[in-house]
């Protein structure tokens, strides 16, 4: 896959012989408009209790999406002649750094 090429995942692994590595559930979605093209979504609050997000302390890491009324509203409060722009970062995740010390030394 194009996460295994770039590095950016291993793969298929058996978690018995591997028991340091984190593994959660994975799947493919089409994109939305682009024909024949998937998107890997990885489900980080699995498996419960050991999961990424279990992780993260909620005070440091929580996320709230703004309504699309509250952009509505913004956006009606900038006045006439205002710009808007709507931006889909390809593999956003992939530009949180991750500290040395937390990469396994063993790949």
């Amino acid at each position: 896959s194009k996460q295994q090429e770039l590095g950016r995942m291993l793969g298929p692994l058996d978690p018995i012989c591997h028991s340091t590595i984190h593994i959660n559930r994975f799947g493919i979605v089409p994109k939305g408009h682009a024909t024949g093209k998937w998107r890997l979504i990885t489900d980080l609050s699995y498996p419960p209790g050991k999961s990424v997000n279990d992780g993260n302390d909620p005070e440091l890491c929580s996320l709230r999406y703004t309504s699309v009324d509250d952009a509505a509203m913004a956006a009606a409060g900038l006045g006439q002649g205002a710009l808007m722009a709507k931006v889909d970062i390809e593999a956003a995740y992939h530009l949180v750094p991750v500290h040395p010390h937390d990469r396994s030394p063993t790949f």
